[in-house]
């Protein structure tokens, strides 16, 4: 019997499964991280997003800014060289004028109703 179970133990021992080769590791890790990365494509949204530097440079040096209305200047928020931003108050000018011609337009307006 010792023979016996002599063979069966190197029956046990030459049995075993042969372990997962390297490459096949490898090919499981990678197909499973693929997996994972559609899914979170598909199941998320990004916004897209890009930066960038850059500097304006003018068509000129000179800019005109002008006022269609004429008027007398009360009021200059800025200097030569200074940056503004959109929207900016760059002058005020002084409301005398413009408030005759309120009035003068109300008279008119009032008469016309009459």
């Amino acid at each position: 019997m010792s023979e016996q179970q002599a063979n069966n133990r190197s029956m046990n021992v030459s049995y075993k499964e042969p372990a997962l080769p390297r490459s096949s590791l490898v090919i499981w890790i990678v197909c499973i991280g693929l997996a994972i990365f559609l899914t979170w494509a598909w199941l998320f949204n990004l916004e897209e997003v890009s930066t960038g530097t850059g500097k304006v440079i003018p068509s000129s040096k000179e800019q005109t800014i002008q006022s269609l209305e004429g008027g007398i200047l009360t009021k200059l928020n800025v200097q030569e060289g200074d940056i503004v931003q959109k929207g900016e108050i760059l002058a005020q000018l002084d409301q005398t004028r413009f408030a005759s011609n309120v009035g003068e337009s109300k008279s008119l307006l009032t008469s016309a109703q009459a």
